[in-house]
């Protein structure tokens, strides 16, 4: 691996020492940076007076970087493109190059720490590097040893991103900023589902408790990831096992949404594909291939319902007419009068499939208030109707209110809590 940080020159060998000892030669990169920046900032003016603009935060670092001699600026161009590397391979045997790299910038990173108050963008973050790069390869280095269930060996990296380097950033090849700390919690969730999902082992399984805000969002995310990452690859048993324990043990996230839920809702491509006519396709034909290996499993049949419902959105954004929106929640509703499992999911799609076809709102309600009756701590098909009747007309949000005070009146207070959440 070419050195990370090269030997001064033209100074003398005791103050190149003690540099490198305590900096790796980035205190010095921190003075030019700054300095730089000054003199940039001087110019800007001149810039913009022949340009038309100022000068873009990105060929202001360009410019920070070449302006430091090839001998000192090494170490920078490798890191930079060594730590998106690592991350994408996550293969243990970079691990030693990781711990090279990092005592050599964890040190400086440690003692700017202090400095660092929140996440910022990478153009403004050019000065205090070292803590990035750090913080980066920390969560590249934690990321590689979860995915080899090399969990314990991970649980001191983790302790130093999260009490020392809390706000340190990524940067990818697209030039686009990855939160450690965010990633992080999606890794833990998603390796833990994993595991339990392929071992089996989802009745001892619960969610740790909430330790920063990016907990929630990225159990949520964990969890479609894995639905939609098991289908794609052709694990039907794997999809079937992971919604009927979720039923079964009644799983619920540390904000408490049910996990069953999360799972239908994940019938569907990818965010990043979803645009794709063909990925819808793809999908589809993986659910229905789902239905073909095991035939009498509602769980695919509820999957095929949902991807139904979930294409609507599809077709409202590709501006399609309603007529075929009303063909694919149609569908639904034929499939679960097929299949009335009156299970929580079952409720939610059927009261969704309901509103989605413009049924009278009696209809609506009375599905909502037969889940409240079955399943008295889920709120889902609540919250739906309740939003339809505070989008309509002046009597519908009356009603809406009265129904709220109505709600407030029983003793279970989660459910009216989460429609308010909702509104």
């Amino acid at each position: 691996m070419t050195e990370l940080c090269p030997k001064s020159n033209g100074r003398t060998a005791r103050v190149a020492k003690e540099e490198k000892r305590l900096y790796g030669n980035y205190n010095m990169r921190v003075f030019q940076n700054s300095l730089l920046t000054i003199l940039l900032v001087a110019v800007s003016p001149f810039c913009s007076q022949v340009r038309g603009q100022s000068l873009p935060l990105q060929e202001i670092e360009k410019l920070l970087l070449e302006s430091t001699p090839l001998s000192k600026r090494q170490q920078f161009d490798d890191l930079q493109s060594a730590i998106p590397y690592w991350y994408e391979s996550r293969n243990p045997v970079n691990i030693p190059a990781m711990d090279e790299a990092l005592a050599r910038v964890l040190p400086i990173a440690i003692k700017i720490s202090p400095l660092i108050k929140d996440f910022t963008t990478w153009e403004e973050a050019q000065i205090v590097k070292p803590y990035h790069y750090a913080g980066s390869i920390l969560l590249t280095k934690i990321y590689t040893l979860l995915y080899f269930s090399r969990i314990k060996e991970a649980a001191e990296s983790i302790r130093l991103l999260e009490e020392r380097l809390p706000y340190a950033m990524l940067l990818q090849r697209d030039r686009s900023v990855l939160w450690a700390r965010k990633a992080l919690r999606y890794h833990q969730h998603a390796i833990a589902i994993y595991n339990a999902i392929t071992q089996q082992t989802l009745d001892k399984f619960t969610f740790p408790g909430e330790r920063d805000e990016f907990d929630e969002p990225q159990q949520v995310q964990a969890i479609i990831e894995q639905v939609i990452s098991r289908l794609q690859e052709g694990n039907w048993a794997a999809v079937e096992y992971f919604a009927t324990a979720a039923r079964k043990h009644q799983l619920r996230t540390t904000a408490g949404k049910w996990v069953e839920n999360i799972i239908f809702d994940a019938m569907k491509p990818l965010s990043w594909e979803a645009h794709s006519k063909g990925a819808w396709d793809e999908f589809e034909a993986a659910i229905r291939e789902w239905q073909k290996r095991l035939p009498t499993s509602d769980n695919a049949a509820l999957a095929q319902a949902a991807f139904h419902i979930n294409h609507t959105g599809y077709l409202w954004y590709a501006d399609k007419p309603y007529s075929d929106y009303r063909q694919d929640v149609e569908g639904a509703l034929q499939i679960m009068k097929r299949h009335p499992t009156k299970t929580i999911s079952w409720y939610t799609l059927k009261t969704r499939a309901l509103i989605y076809t413009g049924r009278p709102l009696d209809e609506v309600m009375m599905c909502a208030r037969e889940n409240m009756i079955q399943h008295p701590n889920h709120a889902q098909p609540t919250v739906d109707a309740v939003i339809l009747l505070a989008k309509g007309d002046d009597e519908s949000v009356k009603t809406c209110g009265d129904f709220l005070r109505v709600l407030f009146q029983q003793p279970n207070k989660e459910t009216p809590a989460r429609v308010l959440n909702t509104l």
